[in-house]
């Protein structure tokens, strides 16, 4: 071999022994050296899902304490779905999922919406433990618990007039709704 055809081998080579420094990560070619991925895959984008899956109507007949009719829902996008159980006398509960495009989108959002939660609801918001990663209720004129988990943000509703606490029936359908999440 030439002294020129050395210097292009080991040119082409020299770059790779640095990668091969630390074997933690990355592929062991067979001859000694780890090729590392230079760019980052990203992760897998989040997956939409239907806000009737996270609860069913037996589920909800149980919490309202009377049966509900089918549920009714609708989706917007591939980005937010809503599902709907009423029964006759017009109790119900409602599950809205918006779904960020990124956990810093979701972080933004979550922020945003607990800082507008009085202007919306005419109270302040309380922050409600144990529910996702974190969950404030915005009772008020809206009755809505605001669960936030991952990329996910669940808006639950619920309405019993003034026969239930409304805070703790929305409750029960999030620990549904969570535990279906992952």
């Amino acid at each position: 071999m030439t002294a020129r055809a050395r210097l292009a081998l080991l040119l082409l080579i020299f770059p790779f022994g640095f990668l091969g420094c630390d074997k933690s990560a990355g592929t062991d070619t067979g001859i000694g050296i780890v090729v590392k991925p230079v760019i980052s895959q990203p992760d897998a984008p989040p997956k939409a899902i239907s806000a009737c899956s996270l609860l069913t109507q037996e589920e909800a007949t149980a919490i309202l304490g009377e049966p509900v009719e089918k549920p009714t829902d609708s989706a917007t996008g591939g980005t937010v779905t809503n599902c709907n159980w009423m029964t006759p006398s017009f109790h119900g509960v409602g599950i809205l999922v918006r779904l960020a495009s990124s956990p810093a989108e979701a972080e933004t959002v979550r922020i945003e919406a607990h800082r507008q939660s009085k202007s919306v609801s005419g109270v302040d918001p309380e922050d409600v433990t144990g529910l996702g990663e974190s969950a404030y209720w915005a009772g008020g004129r809206i009755n809505q618990l605001n669960v936030f988990k991952g990329n996910y943000w669940l808006i639950i509703t619920a309405n019993k007039g003034n026969e239930g606490d409304n805070l703790a029936l929305a409750k029960a359908v999030a620990e549904k709704a969570v535990a279906r999440l992952g």
